[in-house]
């Protein structure tokens, strides 16, 4: 089981963009590496809120599938 910290990357250059702005963001960074991730954009404040469906997932979640 993976488990993830406070510690990991987390960018507070998210910090009063909109939805849409985080995608474009994260959109040229996948465009640049070009390699299949699922980035999610948040800020470390997000991350220490807990209230995303994505943060639970990551503190507690199983990883199902590891390459």
């Amino acid at each position: 089981m993976a488990k993830y910290s406070s510690q990991e990357p987390i960018s507070n250059d998210f910090i009063g963009k909109d939805f849409w702005e985080r995608i474009d963001i994260l959109a040229d960074a996948i465009y640049e590496i070009f390699a299949p991730i699922e980035a999610v954009a948040m800020t470390q404040e997000e991350w220490d809120q807990g209230d995303l469906f994505v943060t639970d997932f990551a503190r507690n979640g199983e990883v199902l599938f590891a390459a």
